[in-house]
């Protein structure tokens, strides 16, 4: 009866190591009852924007002060049921100018391992912010939208996403 229980027990171990040390995101929660896409929603602002590795936060906080709003907006049995909404400050010629960017579809979906958003897309006139237009996050409404946001980290209060676009490499480090 001592060797069945002693058995259980480190079969039980054996589970939950697994559970444990099988998670998507090195530094996500060990176990959440919400999904990964339930994650997602929250409001978030930029604390780390890079491309090619350098380090543009300091410039994107200089002429960009935006919120990044992502929630469900309609039934969950409809495919395109997640929004983000954008809205605060961008500089235009050394004066904070108001935006609002209503609500836009954000899609989510998983490729194999890869779990990928798709921004359709902050589209805004150019010439009320010359300047302004700051790829893959702030683009003109000639621009295709920004299919392919790849999730790099996802925790209670963080999101990373990962953009490439020919030979370059975007970083975009969100937090609520």
């Amino acid at each position: 009866m001592k060797t069945n229980s002693r058995l259980y027990f480190v079969a039980f171990l054996l589970i939950l190591l697994m559970v444990f040390g099988c998670q998507k995101y090195e530094e996500g929660p060990q176990i959440s009852l919400r999904t990964v896409e339930k994650r997602i929603y929250g409001t978030y602002r930029i604390e780390y924007f890079a491309k090619n590795g350098n380090n543009l936060t300091s410039y994107w906080n200089q002429y960009y002060d935006l919120s990044f709003k992502i929630e469900e907006i309609s039934p969950a049995d409809i495919s395109d049921h997640i929004g983000i909404k954008v809205e605060g400050f961008i500089d235009s010629c050394g004066v904070m100018k108001s935006i609002h960017f209503p609500f836009y579809s954000l899609h989510y979906w998983v490729r194999g391992d890869d779990e990928m958003i798709m921004l359709n897309n902050y589209l805004y006139d150019p010439s009320l912010y010359p300047d302004r237009l700051l790829y893959p996050l702030i683009v003109s409404s000639g621009t295709m939208p920004v299919d392919s946001f790849h999730i790099t980290k996802l925790t209670m209060d963080e999101l990373w996403l990962r953009h490439t676009n020919n030979t370059d490499i975007y970083e975009i480090h969100f937090k609520e």
